[in-house]
């Protein structure tokens, strides 16, 4: 009986597997085929662009105007990438520094218990590597950034 239900919701569950996957499937080629056609929309109306630019104000003045958009369109879009960077990396550090706080809180709270039952080396182990880890990553973490007291001179070179 029990194998019974057990091969039903299986069976369940594997048809909708199948249905999500086809769903997917579908979803994903529809989506290509919407950047294929948004892209030569684009390449369109670019050349659109230039054309009329072109008959106005004539060939290589048109051809500068769209040089000069693109290039343009270039530098924001890699300051995004940057601002992007520089806020993931701001998530990345505080996210670490919660997960550090979360271990440590773990393993003083697990302390006590390993104590009483006799396991005060042990303890006492976990505690120095999570000490011994923090130092690591901070320290990584500063040579990475660099201070703003160094210079190329006194820098150490980095251990591996």
């Amino acid at each position: 009986m029990l194998w019974q239900a057990l091969r039903l919701l299986q069976a369940a569950a594997s048809r909708r597997l199948h249905l999500y996957g086809d769903h997917a499937r579908a979803r994903a080629s529809h989506i290509a085929l919407l950047a294929a056609f948004g892209l030569s929309t684009l390449v369109f109306l670019l050349v659109l662009v230039t054309v009329a630019l072109a008959r106005r104000i004539g060939t290589l003045e048109a051809l500068g105007v769209m040089a000069g958009l693109s290039a343009l369109g270039t530098v924001i879009v890699l300051l995004l990438m940057r601002a992007e960077a520089r806020r993931h990396a701001e998530l990345l550090a505080r996210q670490q520094e919660r997960d550090q706080r979360m271990v440590q809180a773990a393993l003083l709270s697990a302390a006590p218990t390993a104590i009483r039952g006799g396991g005060g080396l042990l303890a006492a182990a976990a505690g120095l590597l999570t000490a011994v880890t923090l130092f690591r990553r901070r320290r990584r973490r500063d040579d990475r950034r660099g201070h703003a007291d160094d210079d190329a001179t006194t820098r150490r070179p980095r251990r591996r």
